[in-house]
């Protein structure tokens, strides 16, 4: 063999260590870019208003729930009311709080035009009207019922 011949060799030699070299960088920056966002996970509000955003002092609470807190948003997509209005700003804040006390809080949504017995027992349980749209929380043994209309300030004039 010629001396061509072996330098030609030993190039496709280096070039293939050289992408294999490369294909092995690249998985181990795939697996050290998911390992980091897996571990280090972190949301951030960008709309304009920053509603949705959770105080951090009301975060270090959830952090530190001893005992499970249960929030029961017992509501009907299908019903008119002022409820309605705001139902979609009711369900990302409790995301963001079920996010930020995970695993301690847990929400349940309970439809009364779906769910008849889960909704009637909540009832019986709580004391509150069948048309009533309310958010339920429970926590050690304790709960509390807050109307769903309450939790904004609406403008009847222009309705």
């Amino acid at each position: 063999m010629s001396v061509a011949k072996y330098a030609k060799a030993g190039s496709k030699r280096r070039i293939g260590r050289g992408v294999a070299v490369q294909t092995l960088l690249v998985v181990v920056i795939v697996f050290a870019a998911n390992y980091l966002s897996f571990h280090y996970y972190e949301r951030w509000d960008f709309s304009r208003s920053q509603d949705f955003r959770l105080a951090m002092q009301t975060r270090q609470i959830l952090r530190q729930l001893a005992a499970p807190l249960e929030i029961t948003v017992y509501f009907s997509p299908t019903q008119f009311g002022l409820e309605s209005l705001i139902s979609r700003d009711v369900d990302s804040l409790l995301k963001e709080i079920q996010f930020s006390g995970k695993p301690r809080v847990r929400v349940e949504r309970v439809d009364p035009t779906r769910d008849l017995r889960r909704a009637k027992e909540i009832q019986s349980r709580l004391g509150f009207g069948p048309g009533e749209s309310v958010l339920v929380f429970e926590y050690d043994g304790r709960s509390k019922t807050v109307p769903i209309a309450g939790l904004a300030d609406f403008d009847l004039t222009q309705l």
